[in-house]
């Protein structure tokens, strides 16, 4: 009779509904809260003078989002391992992405013993690095010590890290400024990775 088309219809307005699990359901965010107006002036430039309040600069919008996406789908790794990936290309260009980068790490806790915990564990060495700092060479020696717990994962979570890790060693060696002898280094490095595989 049609009688339950409407409840159904609230249900998926509301976001009840996951279907494939390939939405997420994103809080409504309004002017309103991103930037309060003093009385009498049309427009307010006091957000634009202090990071601190504006919400689409010191990392409030990117919070809600991660925030929402992670309560919707609390067990998906790929989600976190994703917002890990995209923040870390606005490193270090933005001032709050250092603490968004701290907490994805944090929330990947709840994950021990999987490969892409150990792959954003390894990627993180270099975080800020560029080859030509001194400290470079040590942040490789880090990576390929914290890369030897590979061998401890299921087949499974060493296929997974394994997979992030080569094209991540990749992505290093095809820097420009890098020097031979650590261009060499990496090479050594994923050939050991390839035999975990």
């Amino acid at each position: 009779m049609g009688l339950d088309q409407k409840a159904q219809e609230d249900k998926t307005a509301e976001g009840e509904d996951f279907g494939d699990q390939n939405e997420i359901i994103l809080p409504t965010i309004t002017e309103d809260e991103l930037q309060e107006k003093p009385e009498g002036e049309l427009v307010s430039d006091s957000s634009l003078a202090d990071i601190s309040k504006n919400a689409a600069l010191n990392g409030a919008i990117p919070m809600m989002v991660y925030t929402s996406a992670t309560t919707a789908r609390p067990d998906d790794i790929l989600l976190l391992v994703g917002f890990y990936d995209m923040f870390l290309s606005f490193f270090p260009a933005v001032p709050f992405i250092n603490s968004m980068l701290d907490t994805i790490k944090n929330d990947l806790g709840k994950f021990p013993g999987r490969g892409y915990t150990l792959l954003v564990q390894i990627k993180d060495c270099a975080r800020g690095m560029s080859p030509q700092d001194q400290k470079f060479p040590s942040v490789v020696r880090e990576m390929m010590e914290l890369a030897s717990a590979i061998s401890t994962l299921s087949v499974d979570n060493r296929k997974e890290c394994c997979v992030g890790l080569l094209k991540f060693i990749h992505e290093l060696s095809e820097k420009p400024e890098l020097e031979e002898n650590l261009r060499e280094v990496l090479k050594i490095f994923e050939k050991r990775v390839m035999k975990l595989t």
